[in-house]
């Protein structure tokens, strides 16, 4: 990057110019509700603020145990009443160390 003073800039302090993308990340923990669990993916319910609705990626932590990453596969409104924040939100597992692959088989015969 590049300090840069520009014509006419009443500011007193430098300025960065910064071109192309600027990536981030943001964390941020729920509770959830899961309607449906496979060594394949689950389906959550949680409540998300609009500017969530747009997750791809993200983790699952189990009780105890290891994270699971997941990719996010749809998003949808659990209900069609204004301000009502309900999401259901399906996931895939992806790349489960040998541990988390594992757990997540345990916890699944376990609610079979």
């Amino acid at each position: 990057m590049r300090l840069r003073a520009q014509l006419g800039d009443r500011r007193g302090t430098n300025r960065f110019k910064v071109s192309g993308q600027l990536w981030a990340s943001l964390e941020v923990s729920r509770d959830a509700i899961c309607h449906d669990i496979s060594t394949a993916g689950a389906l959550l319910e949680l409540r998300l603020s609009r500017g969530l609705t747009s997750i791809r990626t993200a983790s699952i932590a189990l009780p105890g145990g290891p994270e699971l990453p997941v990719h996010v596969q749809h998003i949808s409104r659990l209900t069609q009443t204004p301000g009502d924040d309900r999401y259901l939100v399906g996931v895939e597992f992806v790349a489960l160390s040998a541990a988390a692959r594992h757990a997540l088989e345990q916890l699944v015969r376990s609610v079979e």
